[in-house]
């Protein structure tokens, strides 16, 4: 998540593809199907050395978020960022947790065949699944001149998704798309009641984003308690 401000911030991004440009970079863990947020990192760049010194590299980010459901047996869905087979082979070892994201072609960490990255000379909707022990390597040709790559751990057999129709997508590509938007959606959640008001200081910045944060928190619990039977819909009625 991108937290708007465009004040005097040491640590303040600059995010393209983001609505706001300029804010405060947070890392959260989201419940994809409830869209609770659970724990959340604040990204503050490197910092000189001292006992707040902690390491920014992708998976030691996923290794801090994840905390709150090690050992829970749960599904973490990451985009190419933070996806790597050294990830997925330390959740499932240490953490009993399996894990589900694409997967960039130039990682190094997780080097694929050349074969299983390009779309020339490749039938358009064609897939290759690629094992590993306890992992899978998905290369799908979706579009004309695009191949997604998937890692899983989740102990998924092979199977096309019927509903897909011609484009005959794997089930490990539509389950993917339906539990990435998590954090999306939090965002969405946090922009129908948002509470913060313009501010040059960051930390009162950070501490709108708290709040908004806890709304949408309080919300679900809410709506789970007393309302379960109808919690889905209520909750996607409000997201539209």
């Amino acid at each position: 998540m991108l937290e708007p401000f465009r004040g005097r911030c040491p640590f303040r991004q600059f995010i393209k593809s983001k609505p706001a440009k300029y804010g405060v970079k947070v890392y959260s863990l989201v419940d994809a199907k409830t869209f609770y947020c659970s724990n959340m990192e604040v990204y503050c760049g490197t910092q000189p050395e001292g006992p707040y010194r902690i390491s920014n590299s992708a998976k030691d980010v996923v290794l801090r978020l994840i905390q709150p459901i090690s050992n829970s047996g749960r599904n973490v869905t990451v985009d190419n960022y933070f996806c790597s087979l050294p990830l997925l082979n330390e959740l499932a070892k240490d953490h009993h947790l399996s894990v589900v994201g694409t997967l960039r072609k130039n990682k190094r960490d997780t080097a694929v065949s050349p074969e299983y990255t390009t779309h020339k000379n490749r039938q358009l909707y064609r897939s290759f699944f690629v094992h590993k022990v306890q992992v899978t390597i998905l290369s799908c040709k979706s579009k004309q001149n695009k191949v997604v790559l998937l890692l899983s751990s989740l102990n998924r057999p092979d199977e096309i998704d019927t509903k897909s129709g011609e484009a005959m997508k794997p089930q490990m590509l539509t389950y993917y798309n339906q539990i990435k938007d998590g954090v999306y959606t939090l965002d969405k959640l946090k922009a129908t009641y948002n509470v913060a008001r313009k501010t040059n200081r960051w930390p009162l910045s950070l501490f709108f984003a708290l709040l908004n944060i806890a709304t949408v928190n309080a919300y679900i619990m809410y709506f789970m308690k007393h309302m379960e039977g109808h919690f889905k819909e209520i909750l996607s009625k409000n997201v539209v």
